[in-house]
């Protein structure tokens, strides 16, 4: 009799295990079917989670760096010029927030909400004595 028991815990333990071993995840979007993730296997965090100080490739062939302090990513290599929600800002010689949705452009001025405002108050247009200096 303890043999029967012993494959039967041993046949429903393996039963009720097997459930727990997945492969990744689903989710289920309304209006459509479930689309089925693959587990996230790099190191540093998830692309659409950004670190301070992380590096990422981006999909225009561009390296991102995120910067907490500006609220956005710094592309490397060309300074000046920042990555946040889909959109890269810059300003132009006059002083003015430019945003294009590609890298090489086209370019447009920015409306609100276009440009972080941690990244407008440090990197925007100072007024003062070295406005004057530069003159």
């Amino acid at each position: 009799m303890s043999w029967v028991k012993l494959i039967s815990v041993l046949f429903l333990s393996s039963f009720f295990l097997s459930g727990c071993v997945g492969a990744g995840t689903s989710i289920y979007i309304p209006g459509d079917r479930y689309v089925k993730q693959k587990p996230y296997k790099k190191q540093g965090p998830p692309p659409h989670a950004p670190a301070h100080g992380y590096r990422q490739k981006h999909h225009h062939g561009v390296d991102l760096k995120f910067d907490a302090g500006l609220g956005a990513y710094l592309v490397v290599k060309f300074p000046g010029i920042y990555f946040h929600n889909g959109l890269y800002s810059r300003i132009s010689p006059k002083g003015a927030w430019l945003v294009a949705p590609r890298f090489d452009g086209p370019w447009r001025v920015a409306v609100k909400g276009d440009v972080p405002q941690k990244l407008k108050k440090n990197k925007g247009k100072k007024k003062g004595k070295k406005d004057k200096k530069n003159r």
